[in-house]
């Protein structure tokens, strides 16, 4: 009776930890600054989320830095 109910328990924590796992990278202010269409992208579709996860915090914050050098090397206005 004990192993299975560690064994239920195990089975519970590992399906728990499993939905923990964000599976959404995470690019650097650079890779925005050299992947334009991305870029862009990124920065149109920050300007319609509600709420974001911490990784696509972290994605808007770096396309907005890279949108800024884009836009002030190259004359781009959005």
């Amino acid at each position: 009776m004990k192993n299975g109910r560690m064994q239920a328990g195990a089975v519970i924590l590992g399906l728990a930890l499993a939905g923990c796992g964000g599976s959404t990278p995470v690019y650097t202010e650079h890779y925005y600054e050299t992947h334009v269409p991305q870029m862009k992208a990124m920065y149109h579709r920050c300007k319609t989320l509600n709420t974001m996860t911490h990784a696509q915090r972290r994605n808007c914050e770096n396309a907005v830095d890279a949108m800024v050098f884009y836009s002030t090397s190259q004359g781009y206005d959005g």
